[in-house]
């Protein structure tokens, strides 16, 4: 991986991490924010929202493969030939928000990505 890329890399992390940690007094994004996030001006707010939300995923990622090999039903059935990105991500949630109006803007942001994935991916 080129060094620059590194240092962009390592750069979002940072800001992410800043960001995370300054959101509440309880560290949780929650979907109050994760909308103040959205409809900031910011250019920066959305890579940085986008790199979250592939964290997030990727822990999913990681508990589906942990439930798999355990004979577990999975979370969500993502097909193998998709690979997921920030910007898929930010969609699946955005959708998810607009079809249920009712999410409390308490809610940890996770829930709601966990909910998108088992919709858009559902197990049969």
């Amino acid at each position: 991986m080129p060094h620059e890329l590194i240092q962009v890399q390592m750069r979002r992390y940072v800001l992410l991490t800043l960001f995370l940690l300054s959101s509440s007094a309880s560290n949780a994004f929650d979907v109050a924010q994760y909308r103040q996030v959205r409809s900031s001006d910011s250019a920066k707010a959305n890579p940085i929202l986008e790199t979250f939300l592939n964290g997030v995923a990727r822990g999913f990622i990681f508990a589906n493969v942990q439930l798999e090999r355990s004979g577990i039903t999975q979370f969500y059935c993502q097909p193998a030939s998709l690979a997921l990105n920030g910007s898929n991500l930010v969609h699946l949630v955005d959708g998810e928000l607009a079809r249920d109006s009712t999410v409390r803007s308490d809610l940890p942001i996770e829930f709601v990505v966990m909910s998108a994935l088992k919709r858009a991916f559902p197990c049969t």
